[in-house]
């Protein structure tokens, strides 16, 4: 073979290889390698021509180019040339003589680096869920072999490919977390900084130096048996004690279940004596977990609850007019208002009198309703969004009166109270109790118009009066249906647990599933309240969660639940098996801690991930393709 041949032949090893110029092992400079363009030329010429030098890495070596891969550490000449041309000739000849489904079955070779785990690339490993996430977010890889990755071996489950079915999981295994924005990109930063700058106009409590002598803390089951690290705890918990060192909150109460199991049960501050105006020399009294406090509009959701039973046992239906239960009310066009509406805040009276906030009056059912059924509608029955207060819980109270003959509270008492064995969890608590519910402080910036007054008006008393008013003997021993449930965040997430549940607890069925799927069902999408002048989703009797706006932290689309006076959540969330309350004493409006409450159920939601075997619902088959009986 002359010069010419043997140089046409290395410019089409050229144009197949794309040769990229490396210093081999061993040492050998990258000018005393042949290169293909210059085989068989004398050293002088070949250094005149020689490629310029490239320090960059070794790429993997890929599929299909290895055999062409000119060894630039051996000597040059023909025969290499030769065989490695022969190889070349034979290899093609293999590959158009195999069938194409053959070439296509075959597998390609491995890349150097690919028994390595990917960093960043969620895999299957011992760490809890809370564990991987908060590795996540610090944006370092999840698990022990994303720092020490080791090859894979016989028995390691590979990585499934894209668009292949997932493998079968058993019930109650956690699914794998996808980083939603809200938990990526949390603001902690700028909101703790904000909420660092204590204003001279917030009213606030005492906070003592150390928070460990006002924790109490209740029967926990151990978190690893639920799915959640400690360390994840210890972040829930430290949310709740930064949020009551903001002074803000006298006492604090935090419920979680997770799997029916008690996850934290816990209380710090004082039920009593540390208040804003209460002097320093006041006797204190601790607040623990048995501590009852009042709820305030958390308790429309049981009130929803007793009035789905009644609808369970055929007693009474959602649909009916209020009217056919209370004749009275059929009076200035509210004949038209439905059980339905009330529960779904459509009834068209969210703003109570005066006079129905009485306290003499608590007393005297008769009256209130005299006070409802002269009240006019702002705006016809079922059009308009308005968030009902006060007025609701009335009307509903006032239904489960006529139809049993008892009041709501007996019948709360009778139906759920004791088959559970609650403690507390009832309207209002008998006269010898009211010295063991928490007081109620009024906390944070001044109310100013416009928020004062649409309290004002939704609530029918000025702001620092509600609070006031809260903390009466005659509030706390009456019935108000929409305000004034006494319990335990304990009980509360268990009366949520038994939702979960279907509602059976403890082998006792209070509710069918169905009426508790129904309860909780849509009924009106994200939209603005004009009461609460917020976007919110309702169900009967519930407020629901969503993906990006939710009382419940981010993405908790199923979520259900309902906030309460001011700062009270109760809720439960179907996807992580979680049922919660967050109780408060502090009745601050709007403060810049706030970003701290929402931090704790931030946390809570990033403790416990989702469980992949709760069911989504099903979709409906088109009426046309359904089988007929």
């Amino acid at each position: 073979m002359d010069l010419e041949e043997r140089r046409a032949a290395g410019r089409m090893i050229a144009v197949a290889v794309d040769v990229e110029p490396q210093d081999p092992p061993g040492g050998t400079r990258i000018d005393d390698v042949a290169h293909p363009l210059d085989l068989g030329m004398p050293d002088r010429e070949r250094h005149e021509h020689a490629a310029p030098v490239d320090r960059r890495r070794e790429r993997p070596a890929r599929p299909g180019r290895d055999l062409f891969r000119v060894a630039r550490a051996e000597p040059q000449g023909e025969r290499l040339l030769d065989d490695r041309l022969g190889a070349a000739r034979d290899h093609e000849a293999a590959r158009e003589a195999a069938p194409r489904e053959e070439r296509d079955r075959q597998p390609d070779p491995p890349r150097p680096g690919a028994e390595r785990a990917r960093p960043g690339k969620h895999q299957r490993h011992p760490e809890l869920p809370g564990e991987v996430m908060e590795r996540e977010l610090a944006g370092e890889p999840a698990g022990e072999e994303a720092h020490h990755p080791a090859p894979r071996c016989p028995g390691h489950r590979p990585e499934r490919v894209p668009g292949e079915p997932r493998p079968p999981q058993a019930r109650g295994e956690e699914e794998p977390r996808k980083r939603a924005f809200v938990h990526a990109f949390p603001l902690t930063g700028v909101h703790c900084t904000i909420a660092a700058v204590r204003c001279p106009l917030l009213t606030r409590c005492r906070v003592p130096a150390s928070l460990e002598e006002v924790t109490a803390v209740g029967a926990e089951t151990p978190p690893r048996e639920l799915g959640v690290s400690p360390e994840a705890v210890a972040r829930i918990w430290a949310a709740v004690e930064r949020l009551y060192a903001s002074g803000l909150h006298p006492a604090i109460q935090l419920s979680v279940r997770r799997h029916g199991q008690v996850l934290i049960d816990r209380a710090i501050g004082h039920a009593r004596g540390n208040g804003p105006d209460d002097p320093p020399d006041a006797p204190r009294t601790r607040v623990t977990p048995a501590t009852p406090l009042n709820i305030f509009s958390a308790a429309k959701a049981v009130t929803a609850m007793v009035i789905h039973l009644l609808d369970q046992r055929d007693v009474i239906r959602l649909d009916d007019p209020v009217c056919e239960y209370i004749p009275e009310f059929a009076v200035r066009t509210k004949q038209w208002i439905t059980i339905r509406h009330v529960l779904i805040h459509r009834a068209g009276l969210p703003n109570p009198p005066p006079e129905a906030m009485d306290l003499d009056r608590l007393d005297d059912p008769e009256g209130i309703v005299r006070i409802l059924c002269e009240m006019k509608l702002t705006g016809r029955p079922g059009r308009q969004l308005a968030y009902h207060a006060v007025t609701g819980g009335f009307i509903l109270g006032e239904v489960v009166r006529r139809v049993t003959g008892k009041t709501i509270r007996t019948v709360l008492d009778e139906e759920v109270r004791r088959p559970l064995g609650f403690r507390w969890l009832s309207y209002g608590v008998p006269p010898a109790d009211v010295g063991q519910v928490a007081v109620n402080y009024f906390t944070g910036p001044p109310p100013l118009p416009p928020l004062s007054t649409i309290l004002g008006r939704a609530l029918g008393v000025e702001f620092r009066r509600a609070i006031a008013m809260a903390n009466d003997p005659g509030f706390l021993t009456g019935i108000v249906p929409s305000a004034n449930l006494v319990a335990t965040a304990n009980e509360m997430s268990r009366f949520y647990q038994l939702l979960l549940q279907g509602g059976e607890l403890d082998g006792v069925r209070i509710f069918d599933p169905r009426t508790i799927r129904r309860a909780t069902s849509e009924q009106s999408y994200l939209e603005f309240d004009f009461t609460l002048l917020l976007p919110f989703r309702y169900g009967m009797g519930f407020m629901l969660g969503g993906q990006w706006f939710s009382p419940y932290g981010p993405d908790t689309q199923y979520a259900f639940g309902h906030i309460g006076f001011t700062n009270v959540l109760t809720w439960a969330d179907p996807e992580r098996q979680v049922a919660a309350a967050l109780l408060t004493s502090g009745k601050p409006l709007v403060y810049p801690e706030l970003y701290y409450l929402w931090d704790v159920v931030r946390q809570i939601g990033l403790a416990c991930g989702k469980v992949r075997a709760w069911p989504r619902p099903a979709a409906v088959a088109p009426a046309a393709q359904r089988s007929v009986s």
